[in-house]
């Protein structure tokens, strides 16, 4: 519920945040070895080691040789300029030791956001799986191509394999199956925040959003309503009294430091001394959308 008046929030403001590609991450359609908008139909050692489908290949940066060179689709999200997508059954298998060896940066998780693209023509869905060292992590089914997307976010804790399979749900024509964006990365994408203040009570205050990955937008929000339990509010855990609604308002449509590009992995910023106590959140909202969000903390100026 809180998620969802986010978003109602977000889209009445007409807030929709470019949706940027982080810098601290491994796109897995660039270890397929065929061109952005193509399909690969055999493994590209050493870095993908398996790789079955039923045909149309496994679509670099698209839903598969049979959608075209077309970008990935999702019907409720949009457009994304990286992904792998193909028609089920398929299996692409990564290695991600091999893939480590190219990176500035040990893998830590892997992202992507997985649905049916409407390029098919198909109506039905697909099963989304992952397998860590050969093992299931998550299985995840998209009904048809008008069910929402999901997200799949999986820590790796040291595999040495990756791999991503799909099934058919429900009929087998056209139901383009695809992990959209689907990226390994240093770090955990729930972002947090947190004050301090270096000099002492009366000085200063430095807030500082950790956990954040380069190039993606964030969302800052600050309440001084204070839920009876922290992050029992309706609004991503945060209490906002009527009185208060404007803003909250204020702050989705507001700059820096509510609404902020990470620079990095780090967003500091300063606020004069008033003594208050207050609640706050911080959410990843990279192309308009609730990817992520920390949980709420009751943080206090001196």
């Amino acid at each position: 519920m809180s998620h969802l008046f986010k978003a109602i929030a977000l889209l009445a403001l007409g807030l929709f945040p470019v949706h940027a590609q982080p810098v601290e991450a491994a796109f897995l359609s660039d270890y397929l070895g065929v061109p952005s908008g193509s399909a690969a139909y055999l493994p590209n050692p050493p870095f993908v080691t398996t790789l079955t489908h039923p045909g149309w290949g496994i679509g670099a940066d698209t839903a598969g040789a049979w959608a075209g060179a077309n970008e990935i689709h999702l019907h409720d999200v949009g457009f994304y300029g990286k992904g792998i997508g193909s028609h089920p059954p398929s299996t692409v298998t990564f290695d991600l030791a091999a893939i480590a060896g190219t990176l500035p940066f040990v893998p830590q998780k892997f992202y992507a956001e997985i649905g049916i693209d409407p390029s098919g023509g198909g109506a039905d869905g697909a099963v989304f799986e992952v397998y860590l060292d050969g093992v299931l992590v998550t299985s995840q089914t998209i009904q048809d191509v008008n069910s929402p997307f999901m997200v799949v976010d999986v820590p790796l804790a040291g595999a040495t394999t990756l791999t991503l399979t799909t099934s058919v749900y429900g009929a087998f024509w056209g139901n383009h199956a695809v992990w959209a964006d689907a990226r390994l990365s240093a770090t955990d994408s729930c972002p947090t925040i947190h004050v301090v203040q270096p000099g002492g009570p009366g000085t200063m205050a430095v807030f500082t959003n950790d956990n954040l990955v380069a190039g993606r937008s964030y969302l800052n929000l600050f309440s001084p309503d204070l839920c009876p339990v922290v992050g029992s509010g309706f609004i991503g855990g945060l209490c906002f009294s009527p009185m208060n609604l404007p803003l909250l308002f204020a702050e989705i449509a507001g700059p820096a430091p509510f609404n902020v590009t990470a620079p990095g992995p780090t967003y500091q910023f300063t606020s004069a001394v008033v003594p208050i106590t207050f609640e706050c959140i911080c959410g990843d909202i990279t192309g308009g959308v609730i990817r992520s969000i920390s949980p709420a903390m009751r943080l206090t100026i001196q």
